[in-house]
């Protein structure tokens, strides 16, 4: 599922490279075109064992969604893309898997 949708927004990512974002003059439209990439590659990431043990990828395209709104609405939109970006990796930290974690630390007495 997740890498299904990931591949999805690469695909859109690429058609908003080629037509929306394509002259390069204005650069909230890359901005938003780069932010859905990076949205279908954290999806792809989060899909794969390794990677999820460390972090919960699936929350990077809700801060980097959260941020385009809120860019959209206060004209700035490449602002809030890194805004939002610097969010969902927080959240993505913060939400991870720490079972997986404490299985590989050995416990102090263990030495």
């Amino acid at each position: 599922m997740l890498r299904g949708g990931g591949v999805l927004l690469i695909a859109l990512a690429i058609v908003g490279f080629a037509t929306v974002a394509d002259d390069l003059r204005h650069f909230g439209e890359i901005a938003a075109t780069t932010s859905v990439l990076l949205a279908g590659a954290s999806l792809v990431a989060a899909s794969t064992e390794v990677l999820s043990r460390h972090l919960a990828c699936q929350w990077v395209p809700v801060g980097l969604a959260a941020g385009l709104v809120a860019g959209m609405a206060t004209d700035a939109v490449p602002v809030a893309a890194a805004l939002g970006l610097l969010a969902g990796l927080f959240l993505a930290r913060l939400r991870r898997d720490r079972r997986s974690e404490a299985r590989r630390s050995p416990s102090p007495d263990q030495g």
